[in-house]
């Protein structure tokens, strides 16, 4: 069963100012490629990430409500079969129905973004940025949900004329079959507001410098961003071209799908489609990953089904390598 161990309220976010500093100086699945296991004898241990907004059920979508694409949003999951899923924006009855579906075979963790409500709870105001994890194979060791704000640990608080109160959920997992322990990230910024999003991650950063560097850093999100925005570069970047980030984070991210299609122009991957099929914007949803680790595979989602779709966003997804 789900299981969702208390959170609790964390202390303030340590450094983020020096953070903030940094911030101003800055197709269907694809094939699989795999990587022949190492003169060491180091083991292939193929890690599934996916990253999917799931678009809230309350919005006023007439035939492509929840209802009616709640099945086709199942399908995406079970046809990957991921061992990590980032959710953003489901509400509490997408979150239920996510348990009824998965729950023999998934955790779900996470709190809203308005009141901070668990999913334990019988209502909820907001979204949620839940993270689900298989538990065959994860111990889950920790997790928590923080808020874009000056005031990151106060539930519903928003944060740098932001539109609406943005939260990161975070898992600190170990790793049966790669022994490995590491952390997972879903997280969903501002549309409005580019000061939020160049905030929101500065803030994410200083999350980072907070966390034990006893494993991998993963970012599943909806950054309302794509790749040439600002806020992105602070988190894609080379360490010597953040902005002095090199010598705060250890941990630099790639962009998944680019480290297997670096050539690609930006205008063919669009990932908002408003239930279209096709893209409204440029690739805004992200699988991010340590540079240092492998990328076997990564792809955009676009099935549907009689010209519905699971989601207003294709889902994006990653598979990786955390062999040892």
């Amino acid at each position: 069963m789900l299981m969702q161990p208390p959170s609790p309220i964390r202390p303030p976010v340590a450094r983020v100012a020096v953070l903030l500093a940094a911030v101003a100086l800055a197709t269907c699945f694809a094939p699989w490629i795999s990587r022949a296991s190492g003169s060491d004898g180091e083991r292939e241990i193929p890690l599934t990430l996916l990253s999917f907004n799931i678009r809230l059920a309350s919005a006023p979508d007439g035939p492509d409500g929840w209802e009616y694409r709640r099945g086709l949003a199942f399908d995406v999951i079970r046809k990957l079969n991921p061992d990590i899923v980032g959710f953003q924006e489901p509400e509490l009855e997408q979150i239920h129905d996510l348990i009824d579906a998965f729950g023999d075979e998934y955790g779900i963790v996470g709190r809203s973004a308005g009141d901070g409500a668990p999913l334990t709870a019988d209502k909820a105001d907001g979204k949620f940025n839940a993270v689900m994890y298989r538990t065959d194979r994860f111990r889950l060791r920790y997790h928590e949900t923080f808020w874009f704000s000056e005031t990151p640990n106060e539930p519903g608080s928003v944060g740098w004329d932001a539109a609406l109160p943005r939260i990161a959920t975070w898992v600190k997992l170990d790793d049966r079959h790669s022994g490995e322990t590491l952390y997972v990230y879903s997280v969903h910024l501002d549309y409005a507001s580019q000061r939020a999003r160049e905030q929101s991650v500065a803030l994410l950063l200083g999350e980072f410098l907070e966390r034990p560097t006893d494993g991998p850093v993963f970012v599943l999100g909806d950054f309302n961003a794509n790749e040439l925005n600002p806020a992105m570069r602070l988190l894609l970047d080379d360490p010597a071209k953040a902005g002095g980030r090199g010598a705060l984070d250890p941990r630099p991210l790639a962009d998944t799908y680019r480290v297997l299609y670096p050539d690609v122009d930006l205008d063919e991957i669009g990932t908002f489609h408003d239930f279209t099929g096709e893209p409204l914007t440029t690739k805004i949803d992200f699988v991010l990953a340590p540079i240092e680790i492998p990328v076997l595979e990564a792809g955009i989602i676009r099935t549907h089904a009689d010209g519905r779709y699971p989601s207003d966003h294709f889902p994006v997804y990653a598979v990786v390598d955390v062999g040892r």
